[in-house]
């Protein structure tokens, strides 16, 4: 190996290092992987938070902060959603969402999950969610304080909504 060959080694992975400590990339040891979890589109993370954040404080409740690894799993969550077709809060991969979490070393107290499709934007996913009982508690619900989401496009360009909740 030439010095040059060297360095170039170096550069990739040190560059490959700094995508998995900036949550770009993250190893899935039951499928034996790397995945790259880059998001569709980071500003609706910030206005999902916002508008959660909106909702429970209407409720007199704090304010969820964004967890980036939540957020990492979520993107996780979509893509194999997107993947193995289905739409499902049990995926066949990884189990149930808290299963999902604890494959990737996730250390939480309580979990939660809620998924959605075919939204647009922002404020259609959160008005679709808000009106349903389920995913309506989960935004609500006291205990937790952490929130991650990952939204994904299909190949038909429609949107694969996976928001998580926790509390550490």
């Amino acid at each position: 190996m030439t010095k040059i060959q060297l360095a170039a080694f170096m550069e990739r992975t040190m560059h490959f290092q700094s995508q998995i400590a900036e949550k770009q990339v993250i190893y899935d040891y039951l499928q034996k992987k790397y995945i790259y979890t880059f998001q569709h589109n980071e500003q609706w993370v910030t206005e999902v938070l916002s508008l959660v954040n909106k909702e429970r404080l209407h409720e007199d409740l704090p304010p969820l902060q964004l967890d980036e690894s939540l957020s990492q799993l979520a993107i996780v969550k979509a893509l194999d959603m997107l993947e193995h077709g289905y739409f499902d809060h049990r995926s066949p991969i990884y189990g149930f969402p808290w299963d999902l979490a604890a494959l990737f070393n996730y250390r939480f107290v309580l979990f939660g999950e809620n998924i959605a499709r075919r939204f647009a934007t922002p404020e259609d996913v959160m008005y679709a969610w808000m009106n349903s009982e389920k995913h309506r508690s989960n935004i609500l619900k006291e205990s937790f304080t952490h929130m991650g989401l990952g939204v994904q496009q299909s190949g038909d360009g429609s949107f694969y909504w996976v928001q998580l909740f926790s509390t550490k």
